[in-house]
């Protein structure tokens, strides 16, 4: 009758008005014997979020007892078994515009110690970036394992073609004043050195191709050469 629905829908909302405190207060009451019978059915403020996916939560975007409303982001799910690997072709390493997709890349992070993954490129862009001068490389790569993690740094290795001999300085040799790149080699009187301009190629962080400006043999220097190119510009003002 009237006075039954009436009971029962104030019975519904004194449930519901429990739960609100304790979401408020942060903590739950001990239920009575009658409420843990009555299950879910009492817990009207409760609702089950389901992800649309497999993946592992990577942030949690509130905190406990927080009031949230429809439209609000709780979580950032992410499936990173599969990751995507963006690296920067400069302008020394266009040679590897020529990859298609599908082909392998090595893959390197410091927090993988010496252990060198695969990956395979998804796509090569065409079009040059004013801010960085380079062309963007997109490849996958399998993270089953875990061993990789979203935003972490990884230096990718291109091979090109086979192995040739090229004319190479150490890294440290090779200086650069308005756009230009010159290195040191012994003048013609004892402790003398002078500007060689050259046109660098590829650098692998190491060694740097010289294309043009040397010739096979000369000596460079390859430590204190940013002290010589700081002694020339003095001499200059």
């Amino acid at each position: 009758d009237e006075s039954v629905a009436e009971a029962a829908d104030a019975k519904r909302r004194l449930d519901l008005s429990r739960q609100h405190v304790t979401a408020l207060l942060g903590h739950k009451d001990q239920p009575s014997d009658k409420d843990a019978d009555q299950g879910r059915e009492s817990q009207l403020s409760l609702v089950d979020c389901q992800a649309p996916f497999d993946g592992t939560i990577e942030r949690k975007q509130f905190a406990a007892s927080e009031r949230v409303k429809v439209g609000d982001s709780l979580f950032v799910l992410a499936d990173t078994r599969r990751l995507w690997i963006a690296a920067d072709l400069r302008e020394q390493d266009w040679d590897a515009l020529r990859l298609t997709a599908g082909q392998e890349v090595l893959v390197e992070s410091p927090a993988l110690g010496h252990r060198t993954l695969t990956a395979r490129v998804h796509f090569i862009g065409r079009e040059v970036s004013p801010e960085s001068n380079a062309v963007p490389l997109v490849a996958e790569i399998d993270n089953s394992d875990g061993l990789l993690r979203p935003g972490m740094f990884v230096r990718v290795t291109i091979s090109l073609d086979q192995p040739a001999s090229v004319l190479a300085v150490p890294s440290a040799a090779v200086v650069e004043h308005e756009r230009h790149k010159f290195v040191f080699i012994p003048g013609s009187r004892a402790g003398e050195f002078v500007r060689k301009d050259i046109q660098a190629g590829r650098d692998d962080g190491q060694w740097v191709e010289v294309l043009s400006g040397l010739e096979p043999g000369a000596q460079v220097v390859a430590h204190g050469a940013f002290v010589l190119k700081s002694e020339l510009l003095l001499e200059r003002e």
